[in-house]
């Protein structure tokens, strides 16, 4: 067995311990567990930071980790497939500008609430602490093996 085939059976097992853990599905367990190995946070933080749903622009999650002189920003979208388009690569980079670039008045027409709050939430931040001391990490998982993108 390649060591490929053995870290996505791992990973695998993790996702199934997830969905077990907390009652959800194998593609929810995927995205918490990318979140918890990204972040670095406890599987148990993740809720807040979630944008999924309609209008998420291709963007699961966002999480916002600030001090007095710097935050980093972790964006993430997660697929349980082996691979992904490139149309879902498109759709994440306009999620992308909607976050960093579109005015405010175009976000009042946003319906997903939870992704809307995360853009002022992260443009409060922005404005605070300066463009210059965030750290953007934004990562598109799938369990697929990179051999196969």
């Amino acid at each position: 067995m390649s060591a490929t085939n053995i870290r996505q059976q791992i990973i695998g097992d993790e996702v199934d311990g997830v969905a077990t853990r907390f009652g959800i599905s194998k593609d929810v367990a995927f995205l918490r567990f990318a979140h918890h190995l990204l972040t670095g946070r406890s599987l148990y933080a993740f809720d807040d930071d979630l944008v999924d749903g309609g209008q998420d622009k291709q963007i699961d999650t966002v999480t916002i980790e600030a001090d007095d002189s710097a935050a980093d920003v972790w964006i993430i979208q997660a697929k349980g497939s082996s691979s992904f388009s490139s149309n879902a690569l498109v759709q994440m980079g306009n999620g992308l500008r909607w976050l960093l670039e579109a005015p405010r008045k175009k976000l009042e027409t946003l319906e997903n609430q939870p992704f809307k709050d995360k853009i002022l939430e992260f443009r409060g931040v922005r404005s605070e602490l300066g463009p210059a001391n965030l750290r953007l990490h934004v990562a598109f998982v799938t369990p697929g093996s990179t051999g196969d993108l």
